[in-house]
């Protein structure tokens, strides 16, 4: 076999290994085994980081069908074993807060903005669930911090909830 069609071969039976662990991983979390999937699924990752791409896309799918607390189950493995990437606090964020969990939500999503604040799509997170934790005070100087790295066709939504939070604020707007 030239060498060439032997490494395709090799990317072709790693794909095909990692596919036949997410359908064990599925069986598992439709037999309600959610956290014996993802133990099986953290072994999977230690063996070969490659397959985190894998496992973030069970997470995504958990949020689609709205199985928020087999998603968090999920990110917090990611977050886990990646805890220096930004990347894997958001989504963790993201499903904590849909699951009920604000706080931790919270704290996710404040560690995401500590390991990338040139982000300002982290930054905008961090001020919706400032909101949804009715702290209109952090919520709004977030959103303030944020004038002028916002794309011009978000900026509207910022000011929107920028005002929002001023009135929660018991703050008079003036509008120009």
């Amino acid at each position: 076999m030239e060498p060439k069609n032997r490494e395709k071969a090799k990317a072709t039976a790693a794909q095909r290994q990692g596919l036949e662990g997410l359908q064990r991983a599925e069986r598992l979390f439709q037999a309600d085994q959610a956290r014996q999937a993802v133990e099986f699924l953290r072994g999977k990752i230690e063996a070969n980081p490659e397959h985190r791409a894998f496992l973030e896309r069970w997470g995504r799918l958990f949020m689609e069908r709205r199985a928020y607390d087999s998603a968090v189950l999920v990110f917090q493995l990611v977050a886990g074993l990646f805890p220096q990437d930004a990347r894997a606090h958001n989504p963790l964020s993201v499903a904590l807060s849909m699951a009920g969990f604000q706080d931790e939500a919270l704290k996710a999503m404040t560690r995401c903005v500590e390991l990338a604040p040139e982000s300002w799509r982290n930054r905008l997170n961090l001020g919706k669930l400032y909101m949804l934790n009715e702290d209109w005070a952090r919520a709004k100087d977030t959103f303030d911090a944020l004038e002028g790295e916002i794309p011009p066709g978000l900026m509207s939504q910022v000011v929107e909830m920028k005002d929002f939070c001023q009135e929660k604020l018991d703050f008079p707007i003036v509008r120009f």
